[in-house]
């Protein structure tokens, strides 16, 4: 698992103690900081790196503006293996990956999802 914060990432390994932090540009080739990223999980080699500065919605279909965090979850009912969600502040978005470009499908009712319905949590905090 790799961990993303500001302009570092630490390598994540539950059999060995993490590593120290390692500068995001040198290794990634992407200028830091970012805001989150995520991997296919199916080893298809595809990282997807999201920053503040660019604003994916403009080109991916449904995605939000700004995205601060992401999510691969192991699922039996999907042909990769994972199903994939991103977060925007208190959203939540699936996201396909059936396509040659990821993209968020409109929510059937128009209402947009939240994190704490992800979650399953109270809506009080």
């Amino acid at each position: 698992m790799v961990v993303f914060r500001g302009h570092y990432f630490w390598l994540l390994d539950q059999h060995r103690v993490p590593g120290p932090a390692r500068p995001i540009t040198p290794a990634w080739g992407v200028p830091s900081p970012i805001d989150t990223a995520f991997t296919r999980c199916n080893c298809q080699g595809k990282t997807y790196i999201f920053k503040p500065a660019v604003s994916i919605s403009i080109s991916w279909k449904g995605f939000p503006s700004s995205i601060t965090a992401a999510a691969s979850v192991p699922s039996a009912s999907t042909p990769d293996g994972y199903k994939y969600y991103v977060f925007s502040r208190s959203q939540s978005f699936s996201v396909r990956m059936d396509s040659g470009r990821p993209a968020v499908p409109k929510a059937r009712n128009n209402a947009p999802p939240r994190s704490h319905d992800f979650f399953k949590c109270s809506a009080r905090a």
